[in-house]
């Protein structure tokens, strides 16, 4: 591995497969928080919806209940 011509890294040719194995191992290390962030994300917001809408609820029967 050197430094090309702005200083940027240039790697070997061999290092390229090592390289793109490590990519790919942690697109998919990414892929599988993501899910699992995506699926805590879904539960809290259906907890939540499911609590907002028995609020809504219960405040709709006492404001018919007082009429």
């Amino acid at each position: 591995m050197g430094y090309g011509e702005w200083g940027a890294v240039v790697k070997s040719p061999t290092s390229d497969a090592d390289s793109t194995k490590e990519h790919l191992i942690d697109l998919a290390a990414a892929q599988t928080v993501a899910r699992a962030e995506h699926s805590e994300m879904t539960r809290l917001f259906g907890s939540f919806a499911a609590g907002a809408k028995s609020r809504l609820r219960s405040r709709f029967t006492a404001a018919n209940s007082a009429r």
